[in-house]
């Protein structure tokens, strides 16, 4: 059940600024309604960190050029999506550290969803149903490592059913 991604045609981002984090309400699919990082498909000719600083830009206003550190912390991968095109896929991930005054309040309206910043210890609550449920699992180590990971995500009818964490080998990075 645990095989290799055929495809990574995603970037996700967690924009950290102290000791929160900026978080997506998404307005539609993949998790419409609910919490998550932000990013989106790696575009035709782009190298993976264009189309984080694009995507993150394009989402947020914020460019990751000026964040204090940016850092591949791995692929978060997922079997038995709901959407069988979407089916064995992956995102690169990374966490942006922003000076914690870039942090502010309340909530800022876009395109994709709703930003705000969100409080780690929130966003890691394994009860918590406004966010994209597998975030509790992979993120505290994303947060706290400097290893790159898989974070291997399988669903059975849309229901995470198995998480599981193994090695990322740099050399199967593609830029």
């Amino acid at each position: 059940m645990y095989s290799s991604i055929t495809n990574i045609p995603y970037t996700i981002c967690f924009c950290k600024a102290g000791e929160k984090i900026l978080m997506l309400h998404r307005n539609r699919p993949p998790n419409q309604f609910l919490w998550n990082g932000v990013g989106g498909k790696i575009q035709e000719g782009e190298t993976i960190e264009e189309s984080l600083r694009r995507e993150v830009l394009e989402e947020t206003g914020l460019d990751v050029s000026h964040a204090l550190d940016v850092r591949f912390v791995g692929v978060v991968s997922w079997m038995g999506a709901r959407d069988p095109s979407n089916e064995n896929r992956g995102m690169y991930a990374y966490v942006a550290d922003f000076p914690a005054m870039v942090a502010t309040n309340g909530i800022q309206e876009t395109d994709e969803g709703k930003l705000e910043w969100k409080p780690i210890p929130w966003m890691l609550d394994h009860s918590n149903t406004a966010i994209a449920e597998n975030i509790p699992y992979f993120l505290p180590r994303m947060l706290t490592t400097c290893s790159p990971a898989e974070y291997r995500c399988v669903y059975d009818d849309g229901v995470l059913t198995e998480f599981l964490i193994r090695p990322w080998k740099s050399s199967t990075i593609q830029t």
